[in-house]
């Protein structure tokens, strides 16, 4: 069942857009937690609002997690960057409680007492310990998202430097397939996709898979081994589907004609198994 909560705002997806938040406000208060911690003259100015501030740095987490579930529902699972997104809301969570708990005890107008004073002390540095943390996760988050956005497209743009997109190297009676080749073939209408060390044309699966379009179309002329692992691993179908769309190993080399069949297969091919072939 797809999950739509926090899906859409304005027609564009929410996760980007509360990602912002997450990636401003945990480190900003997170860094302020470590400073009223440490600096007790900074605490009646910005105890308060640092609290504040990791209440909603903890609400956007949430919809970051539930948001970016309900976007890989539409494109695809990002693999580790959710593993990343789900940390950052367990270790902001738990900065959130930890700083409340510190903030109450330092704040109370009661006498002073060594028990009293020995939490203050335990739940502050607890507090600047999840502080730290929220930040590396939020990095790390931040990073793996990244990752999973461009890095196959800045590779793609850099095998393509200095070729022009959709052309065919194909030269003579044959042709070598290598990634600068597989960069060549970006577009819908003419899409290759390196999966496992292997070249697959997916120009005829495009329309018919049933993930939809910008699943395929987000691996055309890059390698798409991470996304199909992470969808499909082994499964039989999806792993069956694509052999059907089998150009030929990385490296090898494969007759002129054979790369000019492969360039347009047939409509349909492959879609009769009624699952994807890559993601």
């Amino acid at each position: 069942m797809q999950t739509y909560d926090f899906d859409l705002i304005s027609g564009l997806p929410v996760h980007p857009l509360i990602d912002h938040v997450v990636v401003v406000f945990v480190p900003l208060f997170a860094l302020l937690q470590i400073l009223i911690v440490f600096r007790p003259s900074l605490r009646p100015s910005f105890g308060l609002v640092t609290l504040v501030g990791l209440a909603v740095s903890t609400v956007s987490a949430l919809i970051a997690e539930k948001s970016g579930e309900a976007l890989a529902d539409r494109v695809g699972n990002p693999g580790e960057h959710t593993e990343a997104g789900e940390q950052v809301l367990k270790v902001v969570a738990a900065l959130f409680i930890a700083s409340a708990i510190w903030w109450y005890l330092e704040s109370r107008s009661s006498a002073e007492s060594k028990i009293r004073k020995q939490l203050v002390s335990l739940t502050g540095k607890l507090s600047a310990v999840l502080a730290l943390g929220a930040m590396v996760v939020t990095f790390q988050a931040g990073h793996s998202g990244a990752e999973a956005t461009w890095l196959n497209r800045v590779n793609a743009d850099a095998a393509m430097a200095g070729v022009t997109p959709g052309a065919t190297a194909i030269s003579g009676e044959s042709i070598v397939v290598t990634a600068q080749e597989v960069a060549l073939h970006s577009t819908s209408q003419d899409c290759w996709s390196i999966v496992n060390g292997s070249v697959y044309n997916l120009t005829s699966y495009v329309n018919s898979h049933p993930g939809g379009t910008a699943n395929i179309q987000n691996i055309c002329g890059k390698d798409g081994s991470i996304a199909f692992k992470t969808q499909h691993g082994t499964q039989g179908t999806p792993n069956n589907v694509l052999s059907n769309l089998l150009i030929g190993k990385l490296g090898a080399t494969i007759s002129g004609t054979a790369a000019s069949e492969v360039t347009a297969p047939a409509t349909g091919t492959g879609s009769e198994e009624g699952e994807e072939d890559d993601d």
